[in-house]
């Protein structure tokens, strides 16, 4: 059965700053059932997420969109990017 996990993971992916012990635990609970539509660059994206979508089972990331955090004006909504990714 077709499974998506989307959260805030807190993690970088690949690991950057994050301590060893929290990233390797991430790694042992997604692996080897769930794959990252998420991991690595985003085009456009300012730095790499720490917010992430797993998926399980036939589904596939088809595409993948950085949505900005900032409005019009320039001012700053949120502390996150935003995610567009269509699964097929």
């Amino acid at each position: 059965m077709p499974t998506v996990l989307f959260g805030d993971f807190n993690q970088r992916i690949p690991r950057t700053r994050q301590p060893e012990h929290v990233f390797s635990a991430l790694a042992t609970v997604l692996s080897p059932e769930f794959r990252l539509a998420t991991a690595g660059t985003i085009a456009n994206a300012p730095d790499l997420s720490i917010d992430h979508l797993a998926i399980r089972g036939t589904l596939e990331p088809v595409q993948t969109d950085f949505l900005s955090h900032h409005d019009s004006n320039g001012t700053q909504m949120s502390d996150h990017f935003g995610l567009h990714i269509l699964l097929q």
